[in-house]
């Protein structure tokens, strides 16, 4: 419902090394499951990005987060709350 899946690609390598894993369409949407407890950068081309959070331990809806901004290596923020916990961010370029 929120990803197109078929045309996305692992890119560990837009995100800080051990934090996590990034599954993207790059400059499009980026799917980011961040392990417990880390918070990580991505690297995103220039634009305006919105950042949804997903519980993947309780499976609830998005909880919007803090837009981000482009170019360069951006911090996502802090899931909105249990932040040991594993989460998973939704990055996606602002229409």
């Amino acid at each position: 419902q929120h990803l197109p899946f078929s045309q996305m690609k692992s890119h560990d390598e837009l995100i800080d090394k051990g934090t996590g894993w990034c599954l993207a369409l790059p400059g499009e949407v980026y799917c980011v499951y961040l392990f417990g407890g880390n918070q990580s950068m991505l690297d995103l081309p220039a634009g305006s990005f919105t950042v949804s959070w997903f519980n993947p331990w309780t499976g609830s809806e998005l909880q919007e987060g803090e837009p981000v901004t482009g170019p360069g290596r951006q911090p996502i923020g802090s899931p909105p709350s249990d932040s040991e916990k594993d989460w998973v961010a939704l990055v996606r370029k602002t229409p």
